[in-house]
């Protein structure tokens, strides 16, 4: 969570792989560049949040397309990380 005002983070989403699962609610995966997914449960997960401000418009609306956002874009290129 960014606080719009100051751009400043307020809050941070994270999440861990709980009980060894592949991909489901509370049990996170990783996916390589080629489609292979990996599982390691006991392992926690958070997210770098600074080029997120980079992207934020009024009433904290995320704007992918906005000029000067820092995010990638799904489908960009062959880099851009899917999230399950």
């Amino acid at each position: 969570m960014v606080d719009i005002a100051t751009g400043q983070v307020i809050g941070i989403n994270n999440t861990s792989n709980r009980e060894g699962a592949q991909c489901t609610l509370n049990n996170p995966c990783e996916m390589a560049r080629s489609g292979a997914i990996s599982v390691h449960k006991g392992i926690g997960y958070d997210d770098e949040t600074y080029w997120f401000t980079t992207c934020l418009s009024a009433g904290s609306r995320l704007g992918l397309r906005k000029p000067g956002c820092l995010l990638p874009r799904p489908g960009e290129n062959s880099s851009t990380v899917r999230v399950h």
